[in-house]
């Protein structure tokens, strides 16, 4: 119960923080940042 709590907790505050459109523009750049970055590093591992 205690982790369902702490999920819920985790989400709701997850959904606050990315409710702008700034927020979300600056997810997006990083997340496209770090697929790049890993996509750069699989050929020399």
């Amino acid at each position: 119960m205690v982790s369902n709590l702490a999920l819920a907790w985790f989400l709701d505050r997850a959904r606050q923080l990315l409710s702008s459109p700034a927020a979300i523009h600056r997810l997006n750049v990083t997340s496209g940042c770090l697929l790049i970055a890993v996509g750069l590093v699989i050929p020399f591992v």
